[in-house]
């Protein structure tokens, strides 16, 4: 059979209605043709589905590879930490860039038309997403690097004003501290950077005061207490002040023991009589704290002086020093054993001696004042003074000076049993009485064998010299 006349347009895949017009002598032959060109329209139809279908494989095939290479990257990134992480996300767009350009490369041929732009978008979300995570992940590690920078330059600091531990140092560190809290948390806004340098002063002044415990100076922990209180937080406050108490008792004790010694000897009745005399508080003298103040008025005010009766006095006063030196003059110096506001208020409260009406006022009580415009500390005591009931005024060290102002010059915070409350209790008598017979006992036994000692070595240079024919061992 001849197809000649029409195997141009029935030619395999050709559409089936392009045929149905050619002229077919032989009806067998027409639907032969027809059904060819049926069969290559669908064998090409599986060809376009096939290739669709490979292609869209090898996309997902390179969005998983450049996925997992991005993930790996990510977790290598992840483990520089603080400085060497600050250039975290340049280091990613870097190899990111390589990583695309070889899954380009690998599968180029196939990231073409619709596919192709679904694999460019599902790459533009991936890569966001992880260049997000590593944002996140330097900005992190960046505040740990600062964080890092600024506490060694704190530590620094410390130790630069350890080397002396001086008022002027601390007062450098202080300088410092807030010039660092400002410089390191600019960002944070005013209330954050006053927040970080109140917390670095802390640090600085505790720093200090543990200093001074460490080498066991009192006096210095007091000082710095009384200078710098309002900087530490109310537990190094707390814990100095209770401190600063337990080794003033123990050293008024010890002063009060060598005075008791001084004068009775080893005598136990002798003692066991100086300790009530001058222990027990019925000896309490308010004439002798008038005339304390009186000899004291108009005497300068200074943060810091030294206590009254001490080698260092040189007739200065801060509040609690005068009113200490005031306290022992009256016979309870056994009682007030700490010399700033603040401790005094403690010892009030710790005694049951603290009150609050003032309609009790005795001549002699402790008055408590806040809001002075002076460094406060234990409840914002500030400053502390003694009632006068002759004058309704109270006697203190303030400003100007050794005076008398008015009870409600300041806010007041409270009152303490003074002079007329100074009578202390059977046990107490009975305790440090048996503590200075046990004090002059000791003194005595360090005594003999101080003597002991001298007679031994005296013995052995009249041996010597009686060998070496110097004396005569008859005489």
């Amino acid at each position: 059979m001849d197809f000649s006349s029409y195997k141009a347009e029935s030619k395999l895949g050709a559409p089936a209605d392009r045929t149905s017009n050619v002229k077919i002598s032989n009806p067998g032959a027409a639907a032969l043709a027809n059904e060819q060109a049926k069969t290559g329209a669908i064998v090409l139809n599986g060809l376009d589905r096939l290739r669709a279908e490979v292609q869209t494989g090898r996309v997902m095939q390179a969005n998983n590879e450049y996925n997992k290479e991005l993930l790996d990257l990510t977790n290598e990134l992840r483990q520089n930490k603080e400085q060497d992480a600050l250039d975290t996300v340049q280091q990613f767009d870097e190899r990111e860039q390589k990583i695309r350009s070889r899954i380009q490369k690998k599968y180029g041929s196939f990231l073409y038309g619709e596919a192709g732009r679904k694999y460019d978008d599902m790459l533009i979300r991936d890569y966001n997403s992880r260049r997000q995570s590593m944002i996140n992940y330097q900005i992190g590690e960046a505040e740990k690097f600062n964080d890092t920078q600024y506490a060694n330059q704190l530590l620094a600091t410390q130790q630069e004003m350890l080397l002396t531990g001086d008022d002027s140092a601390i007062d450098n560190a202080l300088n410092r501290g807030l010039y660092m809290a400002a410089d390191r948390f600019a960002n944070y806004g005013e209330e954050r950077i006053k927040l970080e340098a109140q917390k670095a002063a802390a640090t600085m002044v505790g720093t200090a005061l543990s200093k001074a415990i460490a080498e066991e100076d009192y006096s210095r922990v007091d000082e710095i207490r009384n200078k710098y209180a309002h900087y530490l937080n109310p537990e190094q406050s707390l814990s100095a002040m209770k401190l600063s108490h337990k080794i003033a008792g123990e050293n008024e004790e010890i002063l009060f023991g060598q005075e008791a010694y001084a004068v009775c000897g080893n005598d136990p009745e002798k003692l066991k009589q100086y300790v009530i005399d001058h222990y027990s508080g019925s000896n309490v003298n308010m004439d002798e704290g008038h005339r304390f103040y009186a000899q004291t008025k108009g005497s300068p005010y200074r943060l810091g002086a030294a206590e009254f009766g001490t080698a260092g006095f040189d007739g200065h006063f801060d509040c609690g020093a005068w009113t200490k030196a005031y306290a022992k003059k009256v016979g309870l110096g056994g009682l007030i054993t700490d010399r700033t506001a603040d401790g005094q208020w403690e010892i009030m409260k710790s005694k049951g001696r603290a009150f609050h009406d003032k309609g009790k006022l005795q001549d002699g009580d402790f008055v408590f004042w806040t809001h002075t415009g002076g460094e406060e500390g234990a409840d914002g005591v500030a400053h502390v003074g003694i009632y006068d009931e002759k004058t309704g005024k109270v006697m203190q060290s303030g400003n100007h000076g050794v005076a008398e102002i008015d009870v409600d010059t300041y806010d007041v915070v409270g009152f303490g049993r003074g002079a007329g409350g100074g009578r202390r209790s059977p046990a107490e008598i009975e305790n440090m009485t048996n503590k200075i017979i046990d004090y002059a006992t000791k003194q005595e036994n360090l005594k003999k064998v101080y003597i002991n000692n001298r007679l031994h070595d005296a013995r052995l240079k009249i041996q010597d010299l009686i060998n070496q024919d110097v004396v005569d061992s008859a005489q």
